[in-house]
């Protein structure tokens, strides 16, 4: 699940114009072996088509199918792109070869009628072996199949890796009385295969490193086979995913160090329509930001927003609210908010944000707002247009003017003497006043309760019934070294084992940090990630618009 640009335009042009099936005389082989697939080998516009999901693990590439997307995991990347955009051929998904061949750096020869593709396999460069643990380490990412045969008093679990060399030597370890028992290494022509003697019964959880230089896996003996992949983008940058041993329940993470240092959290909406849903991805790019979290539901919309000192929506009743200060600090508390001008060393009270006018009344109105101002209201209106804190404009008179670029504030009956003496270019502020709040904060935006504070787990019964199920959801967590940590959770809404908060919180509490403070931002079971590289935007969770985010935004340089 990820960015629609990128290298998945050169699959688009041109599908199924002339596609046959490679000649009998032509030979594809892989390394200096010949290559033999289930899936038909095609020829479309002299470019050569190859089943996706099937070579692809031959070049030690992870491909994942899911809901009409179709994402390829190569070392320290991935890409994301619509299956519709892919040649199918007998329910079947073909990638051209020399697109695929980008991914790990290799190169292709034509030799008479046959072709001869060149590339890296990873090298294993070590393996450590215990009775709880099996550790192999990789010179890079390479993707992995398995399978186990149950016995009476052991199993024997198959690990393959068919795009991948040993630079050791082939291994025999027997450990004896254990949860692993028997340990053996080997090689052939089709890669390098691990076969594991368990007790019966065992489970391995599978935890995976990816950085710069080197590829960890790791075999683990626990209580379910879960999965955990760690992708290190750069030094200060990860993204975490964990997955149950029955695939119903998912967690995903990004985790950023020293955040405060180089970024600011913003909320984060639509800049055309602040009512119409866009997608994750547009709303970190409408605020050039670098990662984002999905907010709420997009028909569940916040009831308290305030972005850059503006507010979009203000709480009619005391509710939990994520507050974020001018110094990066965030901070999460209970409390209502009141709305003023300040203007000549006077405060200008106002009486809604974003809502319908009524009959003397003074209402503020967001950049983008789009709903109704004052229908039905009799008499005449006063109305300033604000940018940049400054007063752009002065309007009296039977309608009120609109101009979605601006903060507009309109007042009706006797409320219009309050900005009687309010003049053209006059500086004016608007203030957004949290009453039960320690402190002043720019950003702010609805939210759930905190999980962690300052370290201590809060009490799961004072949060809410631990019996309710949540589907989905999303997090946001700081830890004692000024990290900061997106999270997205979702569950199938038929597994047998949902999340709960109990559920949650034992979760975060297996992340490489210890956390400070945690909040549930969000019980939408439809959470999302996103996050950019160099390579494009990616998104992890569901695929669906929102109507708010939060994101990660660069400080200027």
């Amino acid at each position: 699940m990820g960015n629609r640009g990128g290298w998945g335009l050169l699959i688009i042009l041109g599908l199924a114009i002339s596609t046959t099936v490679m000649g009998q005389s032509g030979l594809l082989y892989l390394n200096g072996e010949p290559l033999s697939l289930e899936g038909e080998i095609l020829q479309q516009d002299g470019e050569l088509q190859l089943p996706l999901v099937e070579f692809g693990l031959r070049l030690g590439l992870g491909i994942d199918v899911d809901e009409g997307w179709v994402t390829v995991r190569g070392m320290r990347q991935r890409l994301s792109l619509e299956a519709s955009t892919l040649l199918t051929r007998d329910d079947r998904l073909y990638a051209e070869l020399e697109w695929l061949l980008s991914f790990v750096d290799g190169s292709l020869h034509q030799v008479g009628g046959d072709t001869y593709v060149e590339t890296r396999p990873a090298r294993l460069m070590g393996i450590d072996v215990s009775s709880h643990a099996i550790v192999l380490r990789w010179s890079g990412f390479t993707q992995h199949e398995s399978s186990i045969s149950k016995h009476a008093l052991s199993d024997v679990l198959y690990v393959h890796w068919p795009h991948a060399r040993l630079e050791i030597d082939s291994h025999v370890v027997r450990v004896g009385e254990s949860d692993i028992q028997d340990v053996r290494l080997t090689e052939s022509s089709d890669g390098v295969q691990l076969t594991i003697a368990l007790e019966a019964g065992t489970a391995l959880a599978t935890h995976q490193v990816d950085a710069e230089s080197a590829y960890v896996l790791t075999l683990t003996v626990a209580d379910s086979a879960t999965t955990e992949s760690v992708i290190r983008l750069q030094s200060d940058w990860a993204v975490h995913e964990w997955r149950s041993e029955s695939g119903e329940r998912a967690m995903q993470a990004i985790y950023v160090s020293s955040w405060r240092a180089r970024y600011r959290l913003l909320p984060s909406v639509p800049t055309e329509n602040l009512v119409q849903p866009a997608p994750l991805e547009n709303l970190q790019a409408s605020c050039g930001g670098v990662a984002a979290v999905s907010l709420r539901c997009p028909s569940d919309p916040a009831r308290c927003l305030v972005i850059d000192g503006i507010p979009y929506a203000i709480p009619q009743t005391p509710e939990h609210v994520l507050g974020v200060d001018i110094f990066g600090r965030w901070n999460v508390f209970s409390s209502l908010c009141t709305t003023s001008l300040k203007h000549a060393g006077r405060a200008l009270s106002v009486e809604g944000v974003n809502r319908p006018l009524a009959y003397g009344e003074v209402v503020v109105y967001s950049p983008g707002y789009s709903g109704d101002v004052a229908r039905g209201v009799p008499g005449s209106f006063t109305a300033l247009k604000i940018r940049e804190d400054r007063v752009v404009s002065v309007y009296h008179g039977p309608f009120v003017p609109e101009d979605p670029s601006a903060i507009l504030v309109v007042a009706s009956g006797e409320a219009k003497a309050r900005l009687s003496l309010i003049q053209l270019g006059d500086p004016i502020e608007l203030i957004c006043d949290f009453v039960h709040a320690a402190s002043s904060y720019s950003q702010a935006v609805s939210t759930g309760p905190l999980l962690i504070a300052d370290g201590l787990i809060q009490a799961v019964d004072t949060l809410g019934p631990d019996s309710e199920i949540l589907h989905g959801g999303t997090l946001l967590a700081s830890d004692w070294q000024g990290g900061l940590y997106f999270l997205a959770f979702s569950s199938d809404e038929t597994a047998a084992e949902p999340w709960r908060l109990s559920d949650v919180v034992s979760v975060l509490d297996t992340l490489p940090t210890s956390l400070k403070d945690a909040v549930l931002l969000s019980t939408c079971p439809q959470a999302s990630l996103s996050y950019t590289t160099d390579a494009g935007t990616y998104l992890l969770g569901v695929r669906m618009p929102y109507s708010l985010a939060l994101s990660l935004i660069p400080l200027a340089p």
